[in-house]
């Protein structure tokens, strides 16, 4: 039996295929067979930051929570911020490389920051990435975190 599957939008489900026969001794025997299928929109990387701008005084330290989603739910991976991070603007703490193998809505990856500014100051951290699609296809992106820092 020769199946052809081609969708027209993302869906996911279980094909489930009955059949009848006779065996050898001819007796009439059934039988099911279950064929799992996803069909995907070769999902984004979604990636938000938390606080989304800063405004702060000078001396004052502030948490920063980059999170790295999907927009359809399905597992993406081999994330890794490619720029922004090395060297971080004066002011900011975090680590000088990230990487996350596998994320997704309900698994995201999150990377931790801080801003800590000495002096008035202002500007735009952003932050490159690349990252493998659910299909295997390589894509890119980027976040920026407008920041103020007043005396």
């Amino acid at each position: 039996l020769d199946l052809q599957y081609t969708p027209a939008a993302a869906a996911s489900g279980t094909l489930s295929l009955s059949y009848s026969y006779s065996n050898n001794a001819d007796a009439p025997k059934t039988g099911s067979l279950n064929v799992d299928y996803r069909a995907t929109t070769n999902d984004n990387a979604v990636a938000s930051a938390n606080p989304p701008s800063l405004a702060v005084s000078a001396g004052t330290v502030t948490p920063v929570t980059v999170t790295f989603t999907t927009d359809d739910g399905n597992p993406a991976g081999s994330l890794t911020v490619i720029s922004g991070l090395g060297p971080l603007p004066a002011g900011w703490n975090g680590p000088a490389t990230f990487t996350c193998a596998s994320f997704a809505a309900g698994n995201a990856c999150q990377l931790s920051l801080s801003y800590v500014p000495t002096a008035a100051d202002t500007g735009t951290l952003t932050l490159a990435y690349d990252y493998m699609d659910d299909s295997g296809t390589a894509k890119s992106g980027s976040v920026s975190i407008g920041y103020i820092a007043t005396p």
